[in-house]
């Protein structure tokens, strides 16, 4: 098995899975953030914070992935940066899945140029966990 993302652009489901080599999400940096406005205090220097949600967060890296799927990954591109809403399948020992991610305010998912000797690109994103009942993004690879 291998780590994957799969996702429904309006043209039907596709995935994106890497083909050989390290088939996981590499660089998983948990991002959870509590959103809403920050103060600080006059008096005493505590910081305050209004938080009106959490917002479950990660960043990782999605290497080895064909340049025979660039048509595939090009559709992504478009659709995971326009908000569209995507899975993320860890594949780790925990079996975990997120089927409801977006990409993080204020950043892109991007492409890597094609690695010189293999063509063979890699995906690079933030992402949060938009869940009705959303929880800590979570990857352990064992």
């Amino acid at each position: 098995m291998a780590a994957s993302i799969s996702f429904n652009d309006g043209s039907g489901s596709q995935t994106i899975t890497p083909t050989a080599g390290d088939q996981r999400f590499n660089g998983w940096r948990p991002l959870p953030m509590t959103i809403g406005e920050r103060a600080v205090g006059l008096g005493d220097g505590d910081t305050y914070q209004w938080v009106h949600r959490t917002d479950y967060g990660a960043a990782w890296r999605l290497p080895n992935l064909a340049n025979s799927t660039e048509a595939v990954l090009q559709a992504f591109l478009l659709h995971a940066n326009q908000g569209g809403v995507f899975t993320l399948t860890t594949d780790d020992s925990e079996a975990n899945v997120y089927d409801s991610c977006k990409i993080a305010p204020g950043t892109l998912i991007e492409l890597s140029d094609p690695d010189p000797e293999t063509l063979e690109y890699t995906l690079t994103g933030a992402v949060i966990n938009r869940a009705t009942a959303a929880t800590p993004l979570r990857c352990v690879y064992v």
